[in-house]
C-alpha cells in the first residue's frame, strides 16, 4: 500500500521551538519522511537553521543572522517566544557541564546531520542578504551534504531565477510558490527548467495543480501550516505541516499493541507486574547475595535471596482502584513503586498515559519509561489478582532501575523532562543517567505523558493544565534499547541534600494507558 509522504516544516514545530535540533528529531520520531528547513549563514560562515529575517522573531536577540558570529547565536534562547498554550515552556536556561546554556538554542547544519543524517530526506531553503552571499551559502551547504553523504537532499528557493540556477547545476531543485503565483504556466515552467519539486500552500488551486502534475515529472508538496485539514488523506501528493504528530495520525494511522484503563480494583497480571524498590539501599541485597555465595557457598544462596527478595516496604505501595495509584508515604528513605508490563512494545511506538501528581515537592517524581527487562518469569501469576498487601522488591520497579532505559518524567517542582541511561554503568540509579533540561513548570498537577520511539531516537511530550496541546520536552538517543521493550509506570521519593527528613509524601495516579504502533509503514 502506497502512502502519502510526510514533510515536516521546520521540524515538529507546532510542539517544540522551530528549526531546533529537538524539533527535527521530534519530526523524525513522529514519522516524517522529509524535512523542510531554512538555512542562513552566521557572520563567521557557519550554516545555521533559522527561518526569519530578524532574530527577534523567535529568540532573545535582534538583527539579522549574518550580522552575528556563531558563538553569539548559540547563546540566544530560540524558545523565548514559543507559546503553544498558556506559558513559555522552553524559555530560560539550563546548567550543563560546559556552563549555562539556553534550553533551546540555534542548531548548525552539521550538528543536525550528525544526528539525523540520511534518516530523512531534506528540503533545504537557503536565504542570504544578497546574490553573492547566497551563492557562497549554497556552495557551503552542498559541500556539507556531500561530506555527510546526503542522497535525499534538495535545494529549494522562493525565487524562480534562483531555483532555475540551482537546477542548472544538475541537482534536484524545488520552487516554493505562493497562492499569488500559482499561474497556469507554472507547471510547464517547472518541467522546462528541470525543477523536480513544487511547494504550494493548501487550497483549491494547489490541489488542482497536484492533480495536473501526476506523471509530469514534477512532484507537488502541499503545505498545510500548523495542522492538516480533515480531508488531508484526499490530497494526491506529499503534505507538509508543522505538526507531524497530527499529520502522521491522519495519514499513517495507528494500531493498538495493548491498553489499560485501570478500571476496577485488580491489577491485570496479564499486562503488568507490580513491585517496589528501595533504590540505592537495594545495593546491600546485591552485595549480600554475592558475598554469601562466595564466602559460604551455594547452600546459603536461597536463604539470602529469600530474606532480601521478600522484604516489604511501608514507604511505597502500588494498587489499582479505578486508576493505578502509586503511594510514597512520608518517610526518611528512598522508596519507589510501580508496574512493569509483561507485554513488549515494538519499534516504532507511541505510549500515552494520563497522570495526576499530588505533591510536587523536592525529591518526588513519576515516570513513563521503557526498559529492556521484564520480571515476568519471577513474579507472574495467571489472571487478575487482588491488590497484594505486600510487593516483591526488585530494581526493575525503581523509576531509574535496571539500565538501559528511557524515561519521560514529571520531576518534582521543576516540570517535565526526558532522560536515559545506556547502561551498564548505572544498575540502579545515578551512574550513567543523562538528563535533558526541565521544560514547563512544576505547578500543574494533572496532564498526560507521551513517549515516542523510532529506532535509536526517543522523543517525550506532555500535556498539562497550561497546555492542552502536546509540548515536546526534547529527545534522547539510546542505542542500547532492544527492538522490543517493556513499559514501566512508577513513582518515588528519595533523600536529597537540601531535602528535609522525613521526606514529603506523594500520590501519583495513572489512567488511560495506550501503546500503539504505526498502521501503515510502507
Amino acid at each position: 500500500m502506497n502512502r502519502i509522504p510526510i514533510v515536516a516544516m521546520g521540524g515538529n514545530s507546532a510542539h517544540v521551538p522551530e528549526h531546533t535540533l529537538e524539533a527535527c528529531v521530534a519530526a523524525y520520531t513522529a514519522g516524517a519522511d522529509w524535512q523542510w528547513i531554512q538555512v542562513q549563514m552566521s557572520q563567521d560562515g557557519v550554516p545555521v537553521l533559522f527561518g526569519h529575517p530578524d532574530l527577534s522573531a523567535t529568540t532573545t536577540g535582534s538583527g539579522p543572522v549574518h550580522a552575528n558570529p556563531l558563538a553569539t547565536l548559540r547563546g540566544l534562547s530560540v524558545g523565548a517566544h514559543f507559546k503553544p498554550g498558556g506559558d513559555l515552556p522552553w524559555s530560560g536556561t539550563t546548567n550543563r557541564k560546559g556552563g549555562v546554556i539556553p534550553k533551546a538554542r540555534m542548531a548548525t547544519l552539521e550538528e543536525l546531520w550528525r544526528r539525523l543524517g540520511r534518516l530523512t530526506g531534506w528540503f533545504v531553503e537557503v536565504t542570504a542578504p544578497d546574490a553573492a552571499s547566497w551563492k557562497t551559502a549554497v556552495a557551503k551547504v552542498q559541500a556539507i551534504a556531500e561530506r555527510f553523504g546526503e542522497t535525499r537532499f534538495v535545494l529549494v528557493s522562493g525565487d524562480r531565477e534562483s531555483t532555475r540556477l540551482l537546477a542548472k547545476q544538475g541537482s534536484p531543485a524545488g520552487l516554493v510558490a505562493t497562492g499569488d503565483n500559482l499561474s497556469p504556466d507554472l507547471l510547464e515552467w517547472c518541467r522546462g527548467n528541470a525543477i523536480r519539486y513544487l511547494f504550494a500552500s493548501d487550497g483549491p488551486a494547489a490541489r488542482e495543480l497536484a492533480v495536473k502534475a501526476t506523471g509530469s515529472g514534477v512532484e507537488v508538496i502541499i503545505a498545510c501550516g500548523d495542522n492538516p485539514p480533515e480531508d488531508v488523506a484526499a490530497i494526491p501528493c506529499a503534505v507538509a505541516a508543522r505538526s507531524v504528530l497530527s499529520l502522521a495520525d491522519a495519514l499513517r494511522g495507528r494500531c493498538e499493541v495493548f491498553s489499560d484503563e485501570f478500571v476496577g480494583n485488580h491489577i491485570d497480571r496479564e499486562k503488568w507486574i507490580a513491585g517496589i524498590s528501595s533504590g540505592h539501599e537495594l545495593q546491600s541485597s546485591l552485595i549480600a547475595r554475592r558475598a554469601g555465595y562466595n564466602i559460604f557457598g551455594a547452600g546459603l544462596q536461597n536463604l539470602i535471596q529469600n530474606v532480601y527478595d521478600n522484604r516489604t516496604s511501608s514507604e511505597a505501595t502500588v494498587r489499582q482502584n479505578n486508576g493505578l495509584f502509586v503511594d510514597v508515604v512520608r518517610g526518611s528513605h528512598y522508596a519507589s513503586a510501580g508496574v512493569v508490563s509483561v507485554i513488549s512494545v515494538p519499534d516504532p511506538f507511541q505510549l500515552q498515559v494520563d497522570f495526576t501528581f499530588e505533591n510536587p515537592q523536592t525529591a518526588n517524581m513519576m515516570v513513563l519509561a521503557v526498559t529492556n527487562i521484564t520480571v515476568f518469569d519471577r513474579f507472574h501469576q495467571e489472571g487478575n489478582v487482588p491488590n497484594p498487601r505486600a510487593h516483591m522488591e526488585n530494581p526493575i520497579f525503581d523509576t531509574h532501575g535496571m539500565a538501559p532505559y528511557v524515561s519521560m518524567e514529571r520531576e518534582e517542582r521543576d516540570g517535565f523532562r526526558i532522560m536515559h541511561n545506556d547502561g551498564p554503568d548505572g544498575l540502579i540509579e545515578w551512574y550513567g543517567n543523562v538528563y535533558c533540561p526541565d521544560v514547563g513548570h512544576g505547578d500543574s498537577l494533572r496532564g498526560r505523558f507521551m513517549l515516542e520511539r523510532r529506532g535509536h531516537l526517543f522523543s517525550g511530550y506532555y500535556q498539562d493544565e497550561q497546555n492542552p496541546q502536546w509540548v515536546s520536552v526534547g529527545f534522547v538517543e539510546c542505542a542500547s534499547m532492544n527492538e522490543r521493550v517493556y513499559v514501566r509506570l512508577a513513582s518515588k521519593h528519595y533523600p536529597k541534600a537540601e531535602q528535609r527528613d522525613p521526606l514529603f509524601a506523594n500520590r501519583s495516579t495513572y489512567q488511560h494507558f495506550r501503546a500503539t504502533t504505526w498502521r501503515r509503514c510502507d
